[in-house]
């Protein structure tokens, strides 16, 4: 079990912090849809607390494949850094490559036609690496 205060960003049904046996009374989230919200508050996931009210109280805060969806995700980081405690952690977890095309896009060996559907349609070129040369932020 862990012990600390925890915001998962984007927790949907709180599936995550059951999984990982987040103690139930430290566990808080953020999450848009109302229906998941209900059930994740049925486990007792708070909501009342999250990385826009709060400064220096989390020990953690979890953006659990939700970074590349919210609209300004570097306001979002700075919010998480200002909510964590002082030696708090940010995790990012499941985050794609936003470089890379989606896997219904991609070349199968097998598929000649280079995923195009059609023998007349040349192959995409392939993706360039994700973190290729310096990058500004």
């Amino acid at each position: 079990m862990f012990i600390g205060e925890v915001c998962d960003v984007g927790c949907s049904t709180g599936e995550f912090l059951d999984a990982c046996g987040w103690f139930k009374k430290m566990r808080h989230g953020m999450e848009i849809s109302a229906h998941a919200r209900r059930i994740a508050e049925s486990k007792g996931i708070d909501f009342s607390r999250n990385i826009t009210t709060e400064r220096d109280f989390f020990d953690v805060v979890v953006f659990r494949g939700t970074i590349q969806h919210v609209p300004e995700p570097f306001r979002y980081i700075r919010l998480a850094h200002r909510a964590l405690k002082s030696g708090g952690h940010i995790a990012f977890l499941a985050t794609p490559n936003t470089d890379s095309r989606p896997p219904s896009t991609r070349r199968l060996r097998s598929d000649p036609t280079g995923g195009s559907g059609s023998p007349n349609r040349q192959p995409r070129e392939p993706a360039r690496p994700a973190m290729s040369g310096r990058r500004r932020w």
